[in-house]
């Protein structure tokens, strides 16, 4: 799966290389989407989410790089599981880093929807015979798209985190108190992007279980981030 050579990487090292990453991750998560996705999109509002985009064409860029250092981090953190967990024994050295790629696969899909909106505002009008109206349409329809589709990559990475609960709560070496915050962040995941996905119905539901399991699903990885960069790889004492 990983053609690297991890033979002289201590466990020590791997879970650095693990902590910080999730660490970083969760800081470019943060600037791109908590701060300047959220500044841009106005719900509801195309006129003047198109307003900010347009003004704000630059700082949307860095979003977008911001998202792809994401993707990078989450490729990292993928082969350093793998590593960990195979050094460990574990059964599920496969299957947990496997579900964070396919994740990290459906987040690049999700993310040509943005590079589309900033290559369309960089145009302007050009091509569209019914100017602004039908640029705004453009935009709006990609991101959507963009929602969508990470929305749905966010239920693999819940997956991702409940075979990770797993693995944690089978091991006797690692805190079982972060196996069980993993896997009550992976059923918020798995939860509130199975509503958002499949009941858009229940936009009014789903808002309020984010909005109520935002904590939990944060906390459960940066839990997990801080015992790498603290204890893990380190002999159990």
């Amino acid at each position: 799966m990983f053609p690297l050579k991890t033979e002289n990487l201590t466990q020590r090292q791997v879970s650095l290389i693990a902590g910080f990453s999730i660490v970083l991750m969760a800081l470019f998560a943060g600037f791109s989407y908590g701060f300047v996705h959220a500044s841009l999109i106005v719900k509801d509002n195309p006129a003047e989410t198109m307003n900010r985009m347009t003004q704000s064409l630059n700082l949307f860029q860095i979003e977008i790089l911001g998202w792809f250092i994401i993707l990078l981090l989450d490729v990292v953190v993928s082969w350093a599981l793998y590593v960990f967990l195979k050094k460990m024994g574990s059964s599920l050295a496969l299957i947990v880093p496997s579900l964070r790629l396919l994740y990290a696969s459906i987040l690049g899909m999700a993310l040509t929807h943005l590079i589309a909106i900033a290559l369309l505002i960089e145009k302007g009008n050009q091509g569209f015979s019914n100017g602004l109206d039908q640029l705004e349409t453009q935009v709006v329809s990609h991101l959507n798209n963009f929602d969508r589709i990470w929305s749905l990559g966010l239920i693999l990475f819940g997956f991702h985190l409940l075979a990770l609960s797993y693995g944690i709560l089978k091991s006797n070496f690692i805190p079982k108190i972060l196996g069980i915050l993993l896997g009550i962040a992976s059923v918020s995941y798995i939860l509130v992007h199975s509503l958002r996905s499949f009941l858009p119905q229940l936009e009014n539901v789903t808002l309020t279980l984010e909005s109520l399991l935002s904590l939990p699903m944060a906390l459960g990885e940066l839990s997990l981030a801080l015992w790498l960069i603290l204890r893990g790889g380190r002999n159990p004492s």
